[in-house]
């Protein structure tokens, strides 16, 4: 069926978040550790990893990682002691849910280091929908919009 993507609902900076304290300073530090990420133990999660860790100078197998599926459950993930990491994390939604958690972590952003920038949010429906429902769609991302507004100015 074909799909019309009609809005970016948001756009964020995302890349892998880890826990300070466990000898993690650098992406390269990143070898050998575990990686909580959604489709563990698929392949995403160490690619994301691995592709940082070479753009940043280091040398490790890339089957070196554990696997974790903790879902989107990225802070959990680490503050359990499950996972050493996780990636797919949005900087503007893990990192201030970890620190209200009293978990002290920190970031290594995607497009910092060799990975291209994805992480958006795109609405998605069918052309026939969108044609039947295309004024409310609109009062939709109107209304996302205003509430986004809302929390950035109140964080």
């Amino acid at each position: 069926k074909p799909v019309l993507g009609f809005s970016r609902f948001l756009h964020t900076d995302g890349g892998v978040m880890y826990k300070k304290g466990v000898g993690i300073n650098r992406p390269s530090d990143m070898c050998g550790r575990t990686i909580s990420y959604p489709g563990s133990p698929g392949p995403g999660g160490p690619a994301i990893v691995q592709t940082m860790v070479e753009a940043d100078g280091g040398n490790c197998d890339i089957s070196s990682y554990g696997k974790y599926n903790g879902g989107f459950y990225h802070t959990d993930a680490i503050k359990s002691g499950n996972a050493d990491l996780a990636t797919l994390i949005f900087w503007n939604f893990e990192i201030p849910e970890a620190k209200a958690q009293n978990v002290d972590v920190d970031f290594f952003s995607l497009k910092d280091f060799g990975v291209p920038d994805f992480c958006q949010l795109v609405l998605f429906t069918t052309p026939d929908h969108f044609g039947v429902m295309k004024e409310s769609l609109r009062k939709l991302v109107l209304a996302m919009r205003k509430a986004t507004g809302i929390i950035h100015r109140n964080p």
